[in-house]
């Protein structure tokens, strides 16, 4: 919906933890439409999932330069996290207290 609100053509930096979503956006999208909004799955042809969602979205791309990045989420990595976007992250305070239970 956030294509769709955009009141004029723009440039879009939008950032998935889904690569269903990053390879949609990609390369699957043409192929999509090309084939009727059909994929190959196991040597037949079956319906995309979301198809109403991918066909709004191709409706905003006629529109919208969109640039898909694909991000690791929550998978408790170090340095591994999802873009910083709108707010700073929260740094977890250790409290004196909760030291000395541990140690």
């Amino acid at each position: 919906r956030g294509l769709e609100c955009l009141e004029q053509p723009s440039n879009v930096t939008l950032y998935s933890p889904s690569r269903y979503i990053t390879r949609g956006f990609d390369s699957s999208l043409q192929v999509w439409k090309k084939n009727d909004w059909m994929w190959e799955r196991f040597g037949e042809d079956v319906p995309i999932k979301n198809r109403d969602l991918w066909l709004r979205i191709d409706q905003a791309l006629r529109f919208h330069e969109v640039d898909c990045r694909f991000y690791r989420a929550g998978n408790g990595q170090r340095g591994v996290s999802s873009p910083n976007i709108a707010s700073k992250r929260r740094r977890r305070v250790i409290r004196p207290q909760a030291l000395e239970a541990v140690g």
